[in-house]
């Protein structure tokens, strides 16, 4: 049986299906120019086929199946051939599935597709690995604790029916998992699901592979069982607010309504017609409404499957302060917005409009990586029908105004919960709960009298501070409407302009000749932010005030496949502008007309208060986040010599309404900028496309980084309480140079380390689930950083065993064959020179250049006469030296783990012995 896929008119790769002899459905991508391959498994059997008594089961098999087999039992074979061929690999357990995935060099590939495929045929079980990776799964519950999205989403799956699988605990941990009988427990679970006919396998690769795949994928057992349903709706009750404590400083409003499972409809998209409308942002929107009244900073809308026969529709709001005391009124303002949607009835102009983008976006779709690729394709499979597996998404076959109005209709008060969480709540009768796995305190109560009313009579609702109105959207402008090519004959950019206000650099398109162009911009303004925390302060200010009164501009553009993104930097604004040219020249001239006006444009005093209060909440966020993520804004902090202000002095200072207005008079009064045009315009627009009329910026702060002379430890303490993981980074600082084979010689011996790092360290010594090396480039300063989270182990002891690695890598470098040396130079020469799959691919490695000032754009051109220059005996020398510089560590320490702090005087939460240079 072979079925044609339907592929976009811009995809040159070759599909073919097949089903095997064992009816495991295979689907196979042909790309001649591909020099990473991958390939992807999912089975339709994931969280909700838990046992109650082992839940979390599914997950832990995930993890199991990476062990080792009868045919490769060493249990970091996998990995280990993985790494040393310039791949990557991972898997993840879903509700209804599993996935596992994984890239490579191609001339690696036959070997790796069958150590991959000997997963799901004779998997050992060996029990020290069973009793390694339950350690590992306990590690990644750990990790999700202190996430309050993760905290939100167990108390959700709490309000489902006792009966229901959905209300299972899908992660699992020690206290699910660690029983006498697991190791028979999970190979009965394998045993019983894990059959060919449940399985879709995409594989990506430049040559044919139909033979290798039926020789090797064949011998997976087929027991013919049937895909697993569940077809209950797990939630009985409704009308119920649900109160939960959260941890940021964030209150967020979600309302849920309860609906059928649309899957079967794709064609039609119901569900995304009503996501559209409601989650809009753009003129007339109830965001636009709720922004402007100063109630709310975000709002998102979407769906979610919860089995095969039930769905739910959210909205998700974020509050300010005035909104979480005035929470009604939000209510009462969606509630009104919603009965508007009903009153207009359904348009087909709007689903027209929808449908349009939809298909410009699949005619014109580019390539991605082929490990996401792969991954999305095998999860399709699941999903559409295979000749659908790729237009399924974007496939807006016929206008039902009747299946969107029945969708329309189950958005109503009988099918809803709404959940509040918030760190402050008024007191109440009603006790707390807890949730039982993350520990979270909630409260359950009937909808008020009141709540029923302001659905009733929400017509009455009237905005306070706004003058503007809700209604059903107004027509999109940035709709592209041409689609002209202008071919072109450059390989790299060049410097179109150059004078003491910019320089721009330009690339038309000759690769992919696509109707599409990207845009970035670099603004170097007045550089008192870099070294004034005060200005640093009025300078995030800024950057949230631009993009506030620029929202429904910046979102219909959105909607229309052109993509906005404004990032405050060190001593510089980055803007990036990408998309579909015609749209994109609109835009942009609409955006730089808007930068030019903004210092005239009135900032609302009771605006200004809220995104004051919102960066200050961020701020204080900032302290709440992940060892993980506090461990890198740290390290930035300590390699910085100024400009990376710590977030609590930030949050101190205090901000003026008159003072944000003189500043915002002058923030760009003087600039410079670099600038990147690239794709498919020709000169004369690209010069035109960005005039920013400013005098001249010569005096531009340089990002200098300091040097690590001695060892040096920073050591801090987590202000959430509830966060159970500590957090390690220590990092080797390298040479400080442009010279691109200096910087391959890193990422060489990233490539050499990293497995040996990962198996030790993670694997073997079980000290976290987060345990890697990674290469690290500051503007020229080059090192290698070690990373470990851990819930288990304090930072010291961290500390202790990355040194002890290190020591015995030193060793074990010096065993290595010139053979191993000249293969790992041989998979990062196929790694670094995979072609760019994308128009934005290829942009954002060139903007690189250009931000960094480095203006390397021939690098693919080049990685192998420079990787084949590095000598073996110099790189050995090279390693050992290297790994035995001085290393600054910073170490996040648990609150619990407060005893193993050596004593000196705390400042804040700094060791003043530890901290400063």
């Amino acid at each position: 049986m072979n079925i044609m896929i339907i592929k976009s008119p811009n995809d040159k790769r070759d599909y073919q299906h097949i089903r095997l002899p064992n009816d495991l459905d295979v689907i196979l991508v042909k790309d001649i120019d591909t020099k990473v391959s991958a390939a992807s498994l999912k089975i339709c059997v994931g969280m909700l086929d838990d046992p109650r008594e082992t839940q979390g089961i599914a997950h832990f098999l995930e993890h199991m199946l990476f062990m080792g087999s009868e045919k490769y039992p060493q249990q970091n074979e996998y990995s280990q051939y993985i790494q040393q061929n310039a791949g990557s690999t991972n898997a993840s357990t879903s509700l209804q599935g599993t996935q596992y995935y994984f890239s490579i060099a191609s001339d690696a590939f036959e070997k790796g597709l069958d150590i991959f495929a000997q997963f799901f045929i004779s998997p050992l079980f060996i029990q020290d690995c069973v009793e390694r990776e339950m350690q590992a799964v306990e590690s990644e519950f750990q990790l999700s604790l202190a996430d309050d999205d993760q905290r939100l989403w167990e108390i959700f799956r709490t309000q489902a029916d006792q009966n229901s699988s959905f209300n299972t605990f899908g992660c699992g941990n020690l206290k699910t998992l660690s029983k006498p009988t697991i190791r028979d427990d999970l190979i009965q679970f394998y045993k019983k699901y894990y059959s060919a006919n449940l399985m879709k396998l995409v594989i990506y690769h430049n040559q044919d592979t139909q033979q290798l795949v039926q020789q090797i994928f064949s011998n997976i057992p087929n027991n013919h069982f049937p895909r697993p349903q569940h077809l209950d709706n797990p939630f009985k009750q409704y009308q119920q607010l649900i109160e939960i404590q959260g941890i940021k400083q964030e209150d967020e409003l979600q309302i849920s309504f309860i609906q059928k499972n649309y899957r079967s409809y794709y064609k039609y998209k119901p569900q995304e017609y009503i996501t559209h409308i409601l989650g809009t942002e753009g003129r007339n929107s109830l965001v636009s409404f709720l922004l402007d009244e100063g109630l709310i900073t975000e709002l998102t809308c979407g769906t979610q499957e919860i089995n095969d026969a039930t769905s739910e529709l959210y909205i998700q709001i974020v509050l300010t302060e005035d909104g979480r005391i005035e929470c009604d009124q939000v209510l009462e303002h969606l509630f009104k917005y919603i009965q508007l949607i009903k009153e207009q009835g359904v348009q087909q102009w709007i689903f027209d409009e929808i449908r349009i983008v939809e298909e410009i976006k699949f005619q014109y779709k580019e390539k991605s990586n082929p490990e996401g690729y792969v991954g999305q394709l095998s999860s399709k499979m699941h999903k559409y029908p295979i000749e659908d597996v790729i237009y399924g998404p974007y496939q807006y076959e016929k206008f039902d105004p009747q299946l969107i109005q029945e969708v329309l209709d189950q958005i109503n008060i009988n099918n809803a919960n709404i959940y509040v969480k918030c760190n402050q709540f008024e007191k109440s009768k009603i006790k707390w709960e807890t949730e039982p796995w993350c520990q979270t305190k909630y409260r359950k109560s009937d909808f008020s009298k009141d709540l029923t009313n302001f659905w009733k009579n929400c017509q009455n609702a009237k905005g306070k501070l706004t003058d503007k109105i809700m209604g059903i959207p107004l027509k999109n402008p940035y709709i592209p409407q041409n689609f002209d090519i202008y071919p072109g004959t450059q390989k790299y950019p060049e410097l179109l302009v150059d004078n003491e206000f910019q320089k721009l650099y330009y690339l038309h398109d000759s690769k992919f000749q696509i109707c599409k162009t990207c845009v970035g911009i670099v603004i170097y303004p007045n550089q008192e932010f870099v070294i004034d925390p005060k200005q640093r302060k009025l300078a995030d200010l800024w950057g949230e005030a631009l993009s506030h009164y620029f929202n429904e501009q910046s979102y219909e553009a959105e909607s229309a496949s052109v993509e906005l993104s404004i990032n405050m930097g060190y001593n510089k604004i980055i803007i990036e502008i990408k998309g579909f040219s015609d749209s994109v020249a609109r835009f942009t001239q609409d955006f730089i007309q808007y930068l030019n006006n903004f210092e005239n444009i009135k900032i609302k005093e009771h605006i200004f208060e809220v995104l004051l209060d919102d960066l200050d909440d961020r701020y204080d966020n900032y302290f709440l986040k992940s060892p993980y993520d506090l461990l890198f804004s740290y390290l930035k902090c300590n390699l910085y010599q100024k400009g990376k202000f710590m977030k609590e002095h930030l949050k101190d200072i205090d901000i003026k309404y008159s003072e944000f207005n003189k500043f915002k008079q002058t923030f760009l009064n003087q600039i410079f900028m670099d600038v990147y045009v690239h794709g498919n315009i020709l000169p004369q627009q690209a010069i035109n496309l960005i005039q920013l009329n400013r005098a001249q910026n010569k005096q531009i702060q340089p990002l200098r980084i300091l040097n690590i002379e001695n060892n040096k430890i920073f050591k801090t303490i987590l202000e959430n309480p509830d966060e159970p993981n500590a957090g390690l980074i220590t990092y080797i600082q390298g040479d400080t140079s442009t010279d691109p084979v200096i910087d391959l010689k890193y990422e060489l011996l990233n490539l050499l380390i990293s497995d040996p790092a990962e198996n030790q360290l993670r694997t073997n010594e079980q000290l976290g689930y987060v345990a890697y090396t990674q290469k690290m480039n500051r503007r020229g300063t080059i090192g290698l950083i070690f990373v470990i989270v851990s819930q288990v182990k304090t930072p010291d002891f961290l500390s202790q065993r990355v040194k002890a690695f290190i020591n015995q890598y030193i060793e074990e470098i010096q065993k290595l064959s010139s053979e191993e040396f000249t293969k790992a130079k041989s998979s990062l020469i196929q790694r670094k020179e995979q072609d760019y799959e994308s128009t934005v691919r290829q942009f954002q490695t060139f903007f690189s250049e250009i931000k960094n000032h480095t203006y390397d754009f021939k690098q693919k051109e080049l990685v192998r006469q420079r990787l084949e220059s590095i000598n073996f005996g110099d790189f050995i020398r090279f390693v050992i030296e290297f790994l035995q510089k001085p290393t600054l560590e910073i170490q996040i320490i648990n609150p619990k783990m407060e005893q193993q702090i050596p004593s000196g005087k705390i400042i804040g939460n700094y060791l003043d012995d530890l901290f400063g240079y």
